[in-house]
């Protein structure tokens, strides 16, 4: 993404309006998909760290007692 944010900065500089479009498109689709899936992650790694997990045969046992 910021490679293409350079690409967009430095056709810019030399005046060539459709390869900075371009370049820009480019890199706001990288940063979307990049979002997306961190998005993703983050509800995974959510539901991981809060799943009900049943105790162990030897937390029963101290339960039961």
């Amino acid at each position: 993404m910021q490679k293409a944010y350079e690409l967009a900065d430095r056709a810019r500089r030399e005046g060539n309006r459709n390869a900075k479009d371009r370049h820009e498109r480019d890199a706001l689709v990288h940063k979307s998909a990049m979002e997306s899936l961190n998005k993703a992650a983050a509800k995974l790694i959510f539901k991981e760290k809060n799943k009900v997990r049943w105790p162990s045969c030897r937390d029963a046992k101290v339960m039961h007692v």
